[in-house]
């Protein structure tokens, strides 16, 4: 297997959800929220846009994660 095919094999299996959510959690409230669900750049632009807002206002210890969601099944 070539680097090629290892690299499209592991973005394939990455991307292998139902779409990202956005995750912003607080350390000193313990508060977490969950944003979403939106596609891979959506979710990108989403954590981007939440990080310039927290650190206009000096919130820069919160935490801003893109995890992949899944639908339940059922």
């Amino acid at each position: 297997m070539t680097i090629t095919e290892v690299l499209l094999e592991r973005v394939h299996d990455i991307d292998a959800c139902d779409g990202y959510l956005v995750v912003v959690s607080d350390p000193d409230t313990g508060a977490v929220d969950a944003h979403g669900p939106f596609d891979g750049i959506g979710a990108a632009v989403e954590a981007d846009r939440r990080r310039h807002e927290l650190d206009a206002e000096q919130l820069d210890d919160v935490v801003i994660k893109v995890v992949r969601w899944h639908r339940a099944a059922g």
